[in-house]
């Protein structure tokens, strides 16, 4: 068996904040619309908690599946890596434990995450992604990202951020409290690395001194280990004075091990199976509350917005979409707002046009290139004619040359010339109206954004699928 080294005090809280600096990075490289050689994307695509949900929601394969797999093949042969060496709100947890008073860790129920992932599976199969409020990525990003984007107000800023502090206040009970027990995608990797990979070794010079015991900040001790709760920081075999414990590849154990490694086995055999009868009835019981809610989400769904370009189909959007809020930052017009509905709780933060607040430009696809699960398709490269999101429409009880016969022309400057959507037709009194060529017009709203008529302007784009109601607008 090879041995795994024991690296030097802070090499590994090098590593973590290196990564934590790429990750804010990458954030504040797609909130000003610019693009780095590693983007936040990269985090949240190799993601496979967000990778399968949203496949599965959507049913069809998506590419951040096979980034995802990549990250569970890696951790099936060293461990829980991701949550100990890189993950952004882990890295933010250990730091806001070293602020705190130490403190002996508890042992804590793990089970939790683990009934929490099949929840997340459970309402995925009914066609409903809930990934985006549990899954630590998107909690840690869509906070960051709520400082970045303009479009994050009140209510919405706050929600971003409770979740964020409620996984920071919780190592006040506990270091890692949210990784031992509510991580559903530390359950994931959890089930990916506990049948092989490295595993701790204690050998025989081991004098049960303890020391190892209040360092782990999953609570495992000397003679209670579970691979599958690891983290593999190695910080037992930093304080350890006799060079007994190390970290080898492979799932047999050594032949030297002491007597009590035998506990050791029987507990990574047992894996993250605490709990009893209690436990299986709650979880149960939150299934079947999963199932029903999922239903009524796909049945009652939400009125119809204005999407960003490319969306087509609303379906796919709340199949995809686990409101990390990239694209709301790196709209560079601020239109793109987070919809906060009740009927669709499923997917916090879902982007939607606002032109009032700014149009979509035509040339612009950053919203598009940094979306992680594809909510935000691409545009194709084949197809020439621009994504329609909507259609303009004129009131003419509030439209100045209409209403007032007043001359304006403010929604045919505004509007792309190269659609033309917009032009002037003759009117009584010798004054020039504007009409709107739905065949034209896609809906990008800097008619809307212009419109000079307070409050909420004259001209309103409407989104494809809606009905057109004058007397509403």
């Amino acid at each position: 068996m090879k041995r795994w080294p024991v690296p030097r005090p802070g090499v590994r809280a090098a590593i973590q904040t290196t990564f934590l600096a790429i990750f804010l990075a990458g954030i504040i490289a797609a909130a000003r619309g610019g693009m780095l050689p590693i983007t936040v994307a990269w985090f949240l695509r190799a993601d496979p908690l967000l990778g399968w949900i949203s496949g599965i929601a959507a049913r069809e394969f998506l590419p951040a599946v096979l980034w995802g797999s990549l990250l569970l093949a890696a951790t099936a042969c060293l461990g829980r890596f991701f949550c100990g060496w890189i993950c952004p709100l882990g890295t933010c947890l250990d730091m806001a434990g070293v602020a705190t008073r130490t403190r002996r860790p508890r042992r804590l129920p793990t089970q939790i995450k683990y009934w929490l992932l099949a929840a997340l599976v459970v309402a995925a199969v009914a066609g409903v992604n809930f990934s985006g409020w549990l899954d630590p990525l998107v909690i840690t990003a869509r906070a960051v990202f709520s400082l970045a984007a303009p479009s994050f107000r009140g209510v919405q800023a706050a929600i971003a951020w409770s979740w964020l502090l409620v996984a920071g206040g919780l190592i006040l009970l506990a270091p890692r409290f949210w990784c031992k027990s509510l991580c559903p995608l530390g359950a994931m990797l959890a089930l990916a690395g506990w049948p092989v990979g490295l595993r701790r070794r204690v050998g025989p010079s081991c004098t049960q001194c303890g020391l190892c015991d209040p360092v782990c900040p999953m609570g495992q001790t000397w003679d209670r280990y579970s691979a599958s709760e690891c983290l593999v920081c190695r910080r037992c075999a930093s304080v350890c004075r006799f060079d007994a414990i190390s970290y080898r590849l492979g799932a047999e154990p050594s032949q030297r091990e002491p007597a009590h490694a035998g506990n050791a086995r029987k507990s990574v055999q047992a894996g993250g199976a605490e709990g009893g009868r209690r436990a299986v009835l709650l979880g149960i019981g939150g299934l079947a509350v999963t199932v029903l809610a999922g239903g009524w989400l796909r049945r009652t769904g939400a009125p119809p917005e204005l999407r960003p370009p490319g969306v087509a189909d609303e379906a796919r959007l709340w199949a995809r979409c686990v409101g990390c809020g990239a694209c709301l930052a790196a709209c560079p017009t601020g239109g793109l707002m987070p919809q906060l509905t009740f009927a669709r709780l499923d997917v916090p933060f879902a982007p939607r046009l606002v032109p009032r607040e700014g149009p979509c430009l035509p040339s612009c696809t950053l919203c598009a290139s940094v979306c992680p699960t594809g909510a935000i398709p691409r545009p194709d490269p084949r197809h020439r004619d621009p994504p329609r999101m909507g259609r303009a429409v004129i009131d003419p009880k509030r439209c100045l040359p209409w209403a007032r016969r007043e001359r304006c022309v403010i929604c045919l400057d505004a509007c792309p010339e190269m659609w033309g959507a917009i032009s002037l037709e003759p009117a009584d009194g010798g004054v020039f109206v504007p009409q709107v060529d739905e065949s034209k017009c896609t809906g990008c709203g800097a008619c809307e954004h212009r419109c000079p008529v307070e409050p909420g302007g004259a001209i309103r784009v409407e989104p494809c699928a809606a009905g057109v109601n004058r007397s509403e607008l």
